[in-house]
């Protein structure tokens, strides 16, 4: 999350979409090791990535919109394509993307965005861990891993 925070500010492609992708990843990782992380400390933490993912992906979602209608356009024959279709796709697309990316910067300059991540650090530094982790990994990890 934090290596793709300037790439999401800057607009590079994809990279609202790999930001979703990593607090999703993050997101399981508490759930999949619930038997190793204290959930009392990782649910909250949980809550506020699915919080991030969802500011994302407002601005993921006219990304997408985008892609799909620029192809479906683009299938079409030309003889059905009256006037400037693309021009005013290009126009609305523009104007969307440009209320989705404030909201995103304004997000990202947030103090809950802020303490997202102080919180992601401290949980990186000092990580919640309960008795189970004290388990060998052989004896630990399965149980968190596998699933009947």
């Amino acid at each position: 999350i934090v290596d793709l925070d300037p790439a999401v500010r800057r607009d590079l492609p994809d990279s609202v979409h790999k930001m979703r992708v990593a607090t999703r990843r993050l997101r399981s990782a508490f759930k999949t090791y619930r038997a190793i992380l204290d959930r009392g400390a990782t649910d909250p933490v949980g809550a506020e990535l699915k919080w991030l993912a969802g500011e994302l992906g407002v601005d993921r979602d006219q990304e997408v919109l985008d892609e799909r209608l620029s192809t479906r356009i683009e299938g079409l024959p030309g003889t059905l394509v009256l006037g400037p279709v693309r021009g005013r796709l290009q126009v609305w697309s523009a104007a969307r993307r440009t209320g989705s990316r404030r909201r995103i910067i304004d997000v990202l300059d947030g103090k809950r965005y802020l303490d997202l991540l102080d919180t992601l650090d401290a949980l990186s530094a000092d990580p919640p861990l309960r008795s189970a982790a004290s388990r060998a990994p052989g004896k630990a990890l399965p149980r968190a891993v596998l699933k009947d």
